[in-house]
């Protein structure tokens, strides 16, 4: 994603830091499809030193739908 596309997503919700970051992980699937893994999100937070981010990411259950 681009820091054009970013900023984009920050002005279209500039209050809702949830708002904007489920829109990016949304553009993020939609463009990366079979590569938007669970394990390459989790990858690319941990080389941005959002460990925090990236655990509560795993310890996230797929839903049994």
């Amino acid at each position: 994603m681009t820091p054009f596309e970013m900023d984009a997503i920050r002005e279209k919700h500039p209050w809702n830091l949830r708002e904007q970051v489920a829109t990016m992980l949304d553009d993020w699937k939609e463009k990366n499809s079979n590569r938007a893994t669970k394990a390459i999100l989790v990858e690319a937070l941990r080389r941005c030193k959002m460990n925090h981010a990236a655990d509560a990411v795993e310890s996230i259950q797929p839903s049994s739908q």
